[in-house]
């Protein structure tokens, strides 16, 4: 019978230390050469979604995490720094720099072996070769192909096969390939469904007789759970793309994801017992100030902030109440902040009425009331998405405000911030049938009538489902708009002082 366990923290390591000295990263006990996570030969460290080489709010810090794995390796150990997808963006110093200083903080961090996710694509195939080249770690992609090629994007391998002492490991990487992942930007590229590419190598590594599996992943959870039920041989899933940590077993196979901005290194302890069974143990460390920087990775980290213009440090404009930019919110509820960006990008434009898919805006956090720099502004929306509108009729309309709601309870990128409109979700209706009671600057939704609507150009090309717009009549094309942080800081710029609220546009009966 399947048994799956799901947000199971197994163990959280206590950190102590002082500056200068190697961490006691794991109690005496664990690491007394009699116990049996001692016994392990190898010792995987796993990070996702970093978006920041620097902590985010006291925690994370990639300086941190090269401590971490060098403590490990102090104490005899042989750790792997895995990396789950989702880092070359986006952040403000990725919209700098296109993600060149997530690689060299990486590289000096020690990273060993990284795959795609679904963010190494938002500068073009062209920037993601190039940033592929320029890292020291092994690459392992498996369902990302060059068809100028035939092979695997940037000369990655398909497949990995490695021994640790006696143990022989097998290591392949899969991309998610869904409505995350821009059109436009792939064209060059072929993308193969996970499972597809996993019925392929996973008999390869089998027939190098490997004794342990291992899956670095960047796919949905629920993607996951179907891996580990379809490929019971797999051990090991390293994940990402979900934010959070989250720790489960499918049937015999361990699935880990640390959370994102690498506040914690989920580390998993392999080893094979006599007789073929597979040993896991598995400790979620907080990456906290009581971990030293390391110093020649912090320098890397700071040479790069040094870099950053000072002209993001100019202030635009300042703000009467805090901003909430936390990404559970935004992707399931009216936020104050989706609703400066929203009606940013309508006044930007002078549509009727304004779409913002909420998992474009980042940050993650409250943003204080006083000051706003360009740096916050791109903070807020990092991505580089041009503002565009487009004609369309009511039906369009309240499909497009029906596919951001499909996902309700559950916190989406899809959502949509809006402005110009109110609009009512029944999340007791099949996704689809959701939205009640539009009204469209004060008169109710005509589904006969034409409307002007703003949207990012993701959403225009289809990005988190937004299918609908293809063949709409584009009347400010990705081309002729400004960028979302230009429509933001120009709109903040003219008022000097914003003061958005939460004003019942979206109303969710829960």
């Amino acid at each position: 019978m399947k048994r799956t366990a799901v947000l199971v923290l197994l163990t959280l390591a206590l950190l102590a230390g002082l500056p200068g000295r190697l961490l006691p990263i794991v109690t005496a006990q664990q690491e007394e050469t009699s116990s049996p996570r001692a016994q392990s030969p190898l010792t995987l460290l796993q990070i996702n979604d970093v978006y920041s080489t620097a902590p985010v709010d006291g925690l994370g810090g990639l300086a941190r995490v090269a401590t971490l794995k060098k403590a490990i390796a102090a104490a005899g150990r042989t750790p792997f720094l895995m990396l789950a997808g989702d880092f070359l963006s986006s952040s403000v110093e990725s919209t700098v720099f296109k993600g060149e200083q997530m690689v060299a903080a990486l590289n000096a961090a020690g990273l060993d072996m990284a795959t795609l996710g679904n963010h190494e694509f938002d500068f073009g195939v062209d920037v993601l070769i190039q940033r592929m080249s320029e890292a020291k770690w092994q690459w392992v992609v498996s369902n990302v192909f060059d068809r100028q090629t035939g092979q695997p994007i940037g000369g990655a391998a398909p497949y990995v096969v490695r021994s640790f002492g006696p143990l022989k490991v097998g290591f392949i990487g899969l991309c998610i390939a869904n409505e995350s992942l821009r059109p436009d930007r792939l064209a060059r590229l072929r993308i193969v469904d996970p499972l597809e590419a996993a019925s392929t190598y996973i008999p390869a590594l089998k027939a190098q007789q490997v004794d342990v599996i291992v899956v670095l992943s960047h796919l949905n959870f629920s993607d996951d759970r179907a891996l580990a039920e379809r490929f019971p041989e797999i051990d090991v899933i390293v994940g990402g793309h979900e934010h959070y940590p989250i720790t489960a077993a499918e049937n015999r196979t361990l699935i880990s994801k640390a959370g994102s901005d690498a506040k914690f290194v989920a580390r998993i302890d392999v080893n094979r017992r006599v007789g073929g069974a597979t040993e896991r143990f598995y400790e979620l460390i907080p990456i906290t100030s009581a971990i030293p920087d390391d110093p020649q990775t912090a320098a890397v980290v700071a040479s790069y902030s040094s870099r950053l213009s000072t002209e993001l440090n100019l202030e635009v404009g300042s703000t009467r109440v805090p901003l909430d930019a936390v990404a559970l919110h935004l992707r399931s509820s009216e936020t104050n902040l989706g609703n400066l960006v929203a009606d940013a990008i309508r006044a930007n434009t002078g549509a009727d009425v304004a779409i913002v898919n909420a998992g474009g805006i980042r940050g993650d956090r409250v943003h204080p009331p006083g000051s706003l720099s360009r740096r916050d502004l791109l903070e807020m929306h990092p991505f580089g998405n041009i503002v565009c509108k487009v004609s369309a009729s009511g039906l369009v309309l309240l499909e497009a405000l029906n596919a951001g709601v499909s996902k309700l309870p559950a916190a989406a990128g899809q959502f949509p911030q809006v402005s110009g409109l109110v609009m009512r979700v029944d999340q007791s209706r099949p996704p689809g049938d959701r939205v009640r009671d539009v009204r469209v600057n004060g008169q109710a939704l005509d589904p006969g009538k034409t409307y002007t609507i703003a949207i990012p150009d993701f959403v225009l090309r289809g990005g988190d489902g937004y299918t609908m717009f293809a063949g709409q009549t584009v009347l400010i094309a990705p081309e002729l708009g400004d960028s979302m942080a230009v429509a933001l800081e120009k709109y903040v710029a003219a008022r000097g002082e914003v003061n958005p609220a939460i004003e019942g546009r979206i109303r969710v009966a829960r």
